[in-house]
């Protein structure tokens, strides 16, 4: 076996040959930039789904206070519709990045165990949490997340001319839940009788996370090394004037047996996500408005 690093915009396509030591060390750096960036990108898709489910709601509440949306009942039927449809979304979501990230840690060279312990405290230290594992087995199976919708609309002073704050609030009831026979025992005898979903996926998108915190605490070093020997290879082999990046090749005789590109473009926007997508393991005591100081 004989391998090499080729520069694909080098005037002659040279190829320049490297140890089996040196092609092992940059397929594992690979391996494990891939498992960073996919960690990455199922998160930045939790975070997506989540602003998803909070835009419209907050469109539907604009919609409301705007005279745009109805008060018949297809009207409210087309909102919860919209809402379930958005809340699905998200606890696929979170669903993907449960599954994954354990594995993806491994990938990375990574003890998920402190991990996986962080998993476990989200779940026992949060009822919201538990209610949307539970409700993402429900959907999946049998029903649906938001089962009621209600508007409400309060003056947020005496004062003459004071604003009126317009509210949508989305809720899964305890007793729509109660008709599914699988839906699990013990979430559902701690549950009220009214729970808001927004709330409750705000818990859920907090404690993954919290999770997500872990994890990059977890590859941080990892994909650090992992970096700095790609960044060896291509400034040792990387011809000036070249932006394609480098291949790596094992080859057998004349044949081929393996190749990956060499390059950092692909990480670095890992690192964009990272710089973007914050921690936000509190997420649960935040929420916004659009209340103005208006007269």
């Amino acid at each position: 076996m004989q391998f090499y690093l080729i520069d694909p915009a080098s005037d002659l396509g040279e190829a320049h040959p490297i140890s089996e030591s040196e092609f092992t060390t940059l397929q594992l750096a690979r391996s494990r930039l891939s498992a960073a960036l996919s960690l990455e990108e199922a998160y930045n898709l939790l975070l997506a789904n989540h602003k998803d489910l909070e835009v419209e709601a907050m469109t539907i509440a604009i919609d409301r206070m705007t005279g745009i949306s109805g008060s018949e009942y297809q009207d409210f039927f087309e909102v919860r519709s919209s809402l379930n449809r958005r809340a699905l979304n998200l606890l696929s979501a979170a669903r993907l990045y449960l599954d994954q990230f354990q594995q993806r840690l491994n990938d990375a060279g990574a003890d998920p165990s402190t991990a996986k312990a962080e998993q476990r405290l989200a779940y026992e230290s949060s009822f919201e949490y538990r209610l949307m594992e539970a409700l993402r087995n429900h959907v999946q199976h049998v029903g649906l997340a938001v089962h009621s919708v209600s508007f409400s609309s309060r003056r947020l002073s005496l004062a003459e001319g004071s604003q009126i704050e317009i509210e949508v609030t989305a809720e899964t009831l305890r007793s729509a839940l109660s008709q599914d026979p699988k839906f699990k025992k013990s979430v559902l005898a701690e549950c009220p009788d009214k729970v808001s979903v927004l709330g409750a996926a705000r818990a859920y998108v907090g404690g993954i996370s919290s999770i997500h915190s872990t994890v990059r605490e977890l590859i941080e070093p990892l994909v650090a090394d992992a970096r700095s020997e790609f960044k060896a290879a291509i400034s040792k082999h990387t011809a000036t004037s070249s932006k394609v990046g480098l291949m790596a090749i094992a080859q057998d005789g004349q044949n081929p047996t393996e190749e990956f590109p060499v390059f950092l473009a692909w990480d670095d926007v890992r690192l964009r996500m990272v710089a973007r997508n914050s921690i936000i393991a509190n997420l649960a005591r935040r929420s916004f408005s659009s209340k103005t100081n208006l007269r």
